[in-house]
């Protein structure tokens, strides 16, 4: 998954895609850092986030946790919700 997740077209992932990939990425490498900078790319990457950090699997939490820091990260701040990320 690592490698693929170096490849991957985030364009070309569907909501789908990044499901099925969360439910599998069980080691820490794949799901705080592969798995969230691709979802944090993709048109999903902030639903995906808010509903991954409610998970009652601690590595799927941690990717929703990962992928918003990740979406922090790479949006300019007039395309977040700062209040709703204060929030958080």
């Amino acid at each position: 998954m690592y490698l693929a997740g170096l490849i991957a077209d985030e364009n070309k992932m569907t909501k789908n895609d990044l499901t099925g990939w969360v439910k599998q990425a069980f080691s820490t490498n794949i799901s705080e850092y592969t798995v969230p900078w691709i979802t944090a790319e993709s048109k999903f990457g902030y639903e995906l986030a808010i509903e991954w950090i409610d998970a009652k699997q601690e590595f799927i939490a941690a990717c929703g946790w990962s992928t918003l820091s990740s979406l922090v990260a790479i949006k300019s701040d007039d395309e977040l919700d700062i209040q709703t990320l204060k929030n958080y």
